[in-house]
């Protein structure tokens, strides 16, 4: 099955659909690249997603990446045939679907490790900036909107709050960043956060671009 006949497959539905998500799953460049994404919350996630005896498309579900990696197939999927046009999937080649894939798998796997990390926070961010901080991916002019308002907090504050809201535990902040304790590191985060409060309230208009 090429590429554009997997597209065309997932639409049809039956028979095709299931060979076709069975392809995606079983693409080694698509879960290298999550693999690689997903590298640095892998002493994490691991404790979360045990290795388990469930197969797909032929091959074993036995980590991390690729559990969030079928949860990402079976979105494409669901979105691919979405009745609702604002729910749909718009893209139209394979290195799209691919994109979206390994895209997902990632924001899967930072939601579930802010549900189960233990630092709770009631501190909230617009919907955009938390895509951003999670991700790193984002609309071009809400990246370079939201770049510029971290920039202005100094690049001490950015990368805690990157860190931070990224699933890092204060003790890594502590360690990456030079803090004699975890702390320290709390306290330091704070006080950016109240900083980037600061700028938000100056410029509402930011904080509405990026909801």
């Amino acid at each position: 099955m090429n590429n554009s006949e997997i597209l065309q497959a997932l639409k049809a539905g039956g028979a095709l659909r299931e060979e076709a998500l069975a392809t995606l799953f079983v693409d080694e460049a698509i879960r290298e690249n999550i693999r690689n994404r997903l590298k640095k919350y892998k002493k994490r996630i691991d404790q979360y997603i045990p290795p388990s005896d469930r197969i797909f498309g032929g091959r074993r579900v036995d980590n991390a990446a690729d559990f969030f990696m079928l949860e990402a197939v079976f979105k494409l999927d669901k979105k691919l045939r979405d009745v609702r046009p604002e729910k749909q999937f718009r893209g139209e080649t394979y290195s799209e679907m691919a994109g979206f894939i390994v895209q997902t798998a990632v924001f899967l796997c930072i939601g579930e490790l802010r549900k189960r990390s233990k630092q709770e926070t009631s501190e909230s961010i617009p919907d955009g900036m938390a895509e951003y901080f999670e991700t790193g991916l984002l609309h071009a002019e809400k990246y370079t909107v939201l770049h510029g308002l971290l920039d202005q907090l100094g690049k001490g504050c950015k990368e805690i709050l990157l860190m931070f809201y990224g699933g890092y535990k204060y003790e890594e902040i502590a360690k990456n960043m030079g803090f004699k304790s975890a702390d320290g590191a709390k306290s330091q985060k704070h006080r950016c956060y109240q900083s980037l409060l600061t700028h938000l309230e100056r410029k509402p208009t930011i904080t509405e671009f990026l909801k």
